[in-house]
């Protein structure tokens, strides 16, 4: 009984491009295309598929759908892509060259395809229905909750209020005893003093480190989006590789098996062939009496 293997989980975070990219919105609808699928296909099938979306075959495999200005743009973007099977000299698609990975892939970035594609894929694969097993994926990874936050920059650049009112009773004091019985209350030194360039200096910093973090932080965010993605691919490739050297090694007892199993015959054939020269000495004999 063959061992079930899951598919490997491939999230929207996984993709190496960010949301500013032009190919981000067909891309993440090539992820979701692909939790649709990953359960109903093959290993060789995801490892290609998942080839599509890597770091480097990306750009190649998810152009920028507003490069062309050609009539029935929809149905001649989808006719170029490089997945798209070949014709004949005549113009023709040619049987069987049409793959069901990069009929998914094509099928996720444009929503009109050509009736002869549609047809070859029916006629290879027998439907060309591409049916959502979403669940089954989710049942094996949970949809995971996406969490951005955004911290706020507050720069306090409030300055002390000044208070000039007076009342009567200040009014009848001398400058010097308002100064000690309110302390730290408005006066030209405060003012200097917050306005002088020292503070000023500080408070501008407060930006550019801000800037700077914010920086930091984008770049070790790509840099884990890069590692996670690796981290996926080669999950794939050693799962792929452990059952590759598996069946590998079936391959192999099977040939054995079949070689004891010719020899044999060989080892038979050549007793027919010794009875049959045999028997034909023996009737050739007679016919010489």
């Amino acid at each position: 009984m063959t061992e079930f293997l899951p598919p490997p989980q491939f999230e929207i975070s996984d993709l190496s491009i960010p949301e500013s990219d032009p190919r981000y919105a067909a891309a993440v609808k090539c992820v979701q295309t692909y939790w649709k699928q990953a359960t109903s296909m093959t290993e060789s099938q995801i490892l290609r598929y998942l080839g599509y979306l890597s770091r480097w075959n990306l750009p190649e495999y998810i152009p920028l759908l507003s490069q062309t200005a050609e009539p029935n743009s929809l149905m001649a973007r989808a006719s170029t892509h490089k997945l798209y099977p070949k014709r004949t000299a005549k113009g023709a698609i040619v049987k069987n060259s049409g793959s069901w990975t990069g009929y998914v892939l094509i099928s996720s970035l444009y929503e009109n395809l050509p009736s002869e594609y549609l047809e070859s894929i029916r006629t290879r694969f027998g439907s060309a229905t591409i049916k959502d097993h979403t669940d089954e994926y989710r049942r094996l990874y949970p949809a995971p909750i996406a969490q951005k936050e955004i911290t706020p920059i507050i720069i306090d650049i409030t300055t002390p209020v000044i208070d000039i009112t007076m009342s009567a009773e200040t009014t009848t004091t001398t400058p010097s005893a308002t100064q000690s019985a309110v302390p730290g209350a408005w006066s030209i030194d405060n003012v200097i003093d917050t306005m002088s360039p020292s503070n000023k200096k500080r408070l501008g910093c407060e930006p550019e480190r801000s800037a700077a973090k914010r920086a930091k932080a984008d770049s070790n965010e790509m840099l884990q989006k890069v590692n996670q993605q690796a981290e996926v691919i080669q999950r794939a490739i050693d799962m792929l590789q452990a059952n590759h050297d598996k069946k590998l090694q079936e391959m192999r007892e099977a040939i054995e098996e079949n070689k004891q199993a010719l020899n044999a015959m060989q080892g038979e054939l050549r007793q027919f062939m010794s009875a049959v020269a045999t028997t034909l000495r023996d009737i050739q004999e007679r016919l010489d009496e």
